[in-house]
């Protein structure tokens, strides 16, 4: 339930709210004041993620360097960044190299769950054997995909729109023949 409130505001605070409001996502200026209410006191963020790691050959790909770290060590930066410290990782069962790699997180200040798939799941399949580790909104990437994505941003977006699912997609040029 909401209530109606009345609030007095610096001129100047009141522009930068104004201007959050597109007619879209943040539909007016009540909407944005929530929603900067809610980021501040930390209400509605995401704080668990699931990495697809699963797939053939996936490990090879989530642990190949790019600059100076492994490709599944970036998209962990972006899941900190984001303040989501809590991830669970999909692996097939018997490859051990992400576990190796990652171990329990600590070293790259998260908390980290391995689901062993006993044979290849695919996507679907992987996210329902994680299920029983998930219990709320998660965020889901692929271990060998680079992204930059303001996931809470997303997220923020995904709830106003009272979504089951969002996808965060890209345009990607056709290199085909």
């Amino acid at each position: 339930m909401k209530e109606r409130i009345t609030l007095t505001i610096d001129e100047r605070l009141l522009k930068q709210v104004d201007g959050m409001v597109d007619g879209s996502i943040v539909k007016n200026r009540s909407h944005a004041v929530e929603m900067l209410l809610s980021r501040g006191m930390g209400q509605h963020k995401l704080r668990r993620a699931l990495i697809m790691a699963g797939g053939p050959k996936s490990s090879d790909r989530a642990l190949k360097m790019v600059g100076d770290k492994a490709v599944l060590e970036h998209n962990l930066d972006l899941l900190r960044r984001h303040d989501i410290r809590s991830v669970l990782i999909a692996v097939p069962q018997g490859d051990s190299a992400i576990k190796d790699a990652l171990g329990d997180g600590k070293k790259h200040a998260l908390e980290i769950t391995y689901v062993e798939e006993p044979v290849p799941l695919g996507t679907a399949g992987s996210l329902k054997l994680s299920r029983l580790h998930l219990g709320e909104s998660f965020v889901m990437l692929n271990c060998y995909e680079l992204k930059d994505v303001n996931i809470q941003d997303m997220f923020a977006c995904h709830r106003a729109n009272g979504s089951l699912a969002t996808i965060a997609l890209t345009a990607a040029a056709d290199h085909r023949g």
